[in-house]
């Protein structure tokens, strides 16, 4: 039984949407709006584009909710709109490719790559610049969004399967990136040695 004091989940808010309560709609948006300004932020180097792909966004989501399926997560199934609308984004654009909002950087010097803090962010710029825009977003969904590979799947529209393929080979093209060619063994974020088994190891799928 639900106490006073406990929030809502999300298929409640949805339920409640649909009913006609904005206020929900507003709870919904306030819970996944940093996620979804994360991954956009990722993807763009325009702040204003990040804004227009999150309010399209959520404007798909809210007419859609009478297509939601209860049970699903919400959260996977409002990055599968927002990655429909990021990829309408990027075939109205000029190149294809989009720009880093980072500073230019040279992707063959693995040296100045884990000098910066903690590695993590250029690790993303290597993976951005380096990796099919399939791979990148399944690699971003389960390490920046911490989604498990069903979720993934939900999100990307694909089999769990596919979603694994797509992970193996991106964390293959990066350990392949990083590995240095005279044969030292790669630094991690701390001086110690970066174990490629460990860098593509499987989450358990949830």
């Amino acid at each position: 039984m639900r106490t006073a004091t406990q929030p809502l989940t999300d298929d409640e808010l949805v339920r409640r949407a649909r009913a006609g309560s904005l206020t929900s709609f507003e709870e919904l948006v306030y819970r996944h709006e940093a996620r979804l300004h994360r991954f956009f932020s990722a993807r763009c180097s325009n702040p204003a584009d990040v804004q227009d792909l999150m309010q399209t966004t959520f404007v798909k989501a809210y007419r859609a909710l009478g297509r939601f399926r209860s049970g699903y997560p919400f959260g996977a199934w409002l990055f599968a709109i927002a990655r429909s609308k990021l990829l309408d984004h990027f075939r109205t654009q000029q190149p294809a490719s989009p720009p880093l909002a980072q500073e230019p950087w040279d992707p063959h010097d693995p040296a100045a790559l884990l000098a910066e803090r903690d590695g993590k962010q250029a690790i993303w710029r290597l993976a951005q610049r380096l990796l099919p825009a399939n791979q990148f977003d399944a690699l971003w969904l389960m390490y920046k969004e911490e989604l498990c590979v069903k979720d993934i799947a939900v999100a990307m529209n694909k089999t769990q399967t596919h979603v694994k393929v797509l992970l193996f080979r991106a964390r293959q093209a990066l350990v392949r990136s990083l590995r240095p060619a005279a044969g030292r063994p790669v630094l991690g974020p701390r001086g110690a040695p970066l174990c490629p088994a460990a860098a593509v190891r499987e989450k358990p799928v949830g």
